[in-house]
């Protein structure tokens, strides 16, 4: 299928809708400005989701031409209407990206990608030289400039995201660095909390997810936990590698972990139910996840970079009961022949953070009326904050800066609690 503008013309990608029952598997996007000399835009072979959109930032061309090579369906091709998007859609990956969120519904992009604030918080020992940022709605980037985690849920034939839900936000203990983010959604309620432990050079972030049914009667929910290309630290904050899209090249499920691009390791300390992986030009993960279901593939490669995952939890929860699922994941990189494992249980990993932090902040005393309790908690959490975020004895303006780099758009957001 070829397209001609008639005359040169500069755009920033293209949106092709497809027909669901007739998607190619393989297709090769050339652009031509004589309609003789043809260059590649983009290619794939993996397969397409409902809607392909493809990155050319500042492209020039008159021709257009789409090289569909094998159906998926074995029925065809169906194309429903290409979108020409301008310079604007690809002037970065962060603006392509916030193109693609605001097209779809609230909840299945992170909220800054709408260009909305989301608070958050570093989470680390105090001991090592980095630390996981973890915002308001449960969204756990799992180290410096890394991808992150978000938890989803899926119930009564639907998929529940941050825009589906009552949020709260706590600390443990009302100022530990403990975050915890809780949803409500009717009768169920999710708790996300991120938290850290182990010695300088080899700690481990652990993320804990807490459902409870507070309904009558036994409740069949099934969670995923999505990896997404994607930081906590917003687009606005956007600095060097840090703010908005992390690459993913690959993702692996190998002997019930999860590795991303070959040395990142996710370790489920709950077994979950499977694992499944897309490429960028598959969709996101959460076009599947909308249906309950998890993509086929346990294995990826994708050469644009921006691939997604999700590990599948079912529980059966009691009438009134509750269930605690586990991740850790080990800070830096990992040699994937060896991998890091955990010393203890999620449980007994928690309770060890707890110790830490109270050993910690309980070195100093402050003393000041009973009606300035919570400026006390106040001044305890920033102390932590400092901890986690400092590089030795060096002090940092924030969790993604260096010292004397006092900008302020590089200064942290604390995520607000009660």
């Amino acid at each position: 299928m070829t397209i001609d503008f008639k005359a040169e013309r500069e755009y920033g990608g293209l949106t092709i809708r497809w027909d669901p029952l007739r998607r190619p598997r393989a297709f090769d996007l050339l652009l031509s400005c004589n309609g003789e000399d043809w260059h590649s835009g983009f290619s794939t072979a993996q397969g397409v989701g409902n809607e392909t959109h493809l990155y050319l930032p500042g492209t020039v061309s008159r021709f257009v031409r789409l090289d569909l090579q094998e159906s998926m369906s074995g029925n065809g091709f169906g194309i429903v209407s290409i979108e020409v998007q301008p310079h604007g859609f690809s002037r970065s990956l962060n603006d392509f990206f916030s193109a693609i969120a605001r097209r779809g519904a609230d909840g299945l992009y992170p909220k800054y990608l709408l260009g909305r604030q989301t608070y958050w918080t570093p989470v680390g020992t105090g001991e090592d030289v980095t630390q996981a940022l973890f915002n308001e709605e449960g969204m756990v980037e799992v180290d410096k400039g890394a991808f992150s985690i978000e938890p989803l849920l899926y119930a009564d034939a639907r998929l529940i995201t941050w825009a589906d839900v009552t949020l709260t936000q706590t600390l443990e203990q009302g100022y530990l660095p403990i975050p915890s983010s809780r949803w409500q959604a009717g009768d169920l309620t999710l708790t996300t909390t991120a938290f850290a432990t182990g010695a300088s050079g080899a700690s481990t972030l652990f993320i804990r997810y807490r459902l409870h049914n507070h309904s009558q009667e036994a409740r069949a929910v099934r969670l995923f936990a999505a990896l997404r290309p994607f930081q906590v630290t917003p687009t606005w904050q956007n600095w060097r590698q840090f703010g908005g899209v992390s690459p993913i090249s690959e993702l692996a499920y190998d002997a019930g972990r999860v590795w991303v691009n070959g040395d990142k390791q996710i370790i489920p300390l709950t077994t979950p139910a499977g694992f499944g992986a897309v490429t960028f030009a598959q969709g996101a993960i959460t076009e599947y996840l909308q249906t309950g279901e998890l993509p086929p593939l346990d294995c990826v490669d994708d050469a644009f970079g921006y691939a997604s995952g999700a590990l599948r939890f079912d529980l059966e929860l009691a009438a009134l009961g509750a269930q605690d699922i586990y991740l850790a994941i080990p800070f830096g990189r990992v040699d994937r022949r060896a991998g890091r494992e955990p010393s203890a249980s999620g449980e007994e990993q928690f309770s060890r953070a707890v110790r830490q932090w109270q050993d910690t902040l309980g070195l100093f005393d402050i003393r000041l009326p009973p009606a300035a309790a919570g400026a006390i908690a106040t001044m305890k959490t920033a102390a932590a904050h400092i901890l986690i975020q400092r590089e030795g004895p060096a002090l940092h303006p924030g969790p993604r800066r260096l010292p004397g780099e006092s900008r302020d758009r590089g200064r942290s957001t604390a995520m607000r609690t009660s």
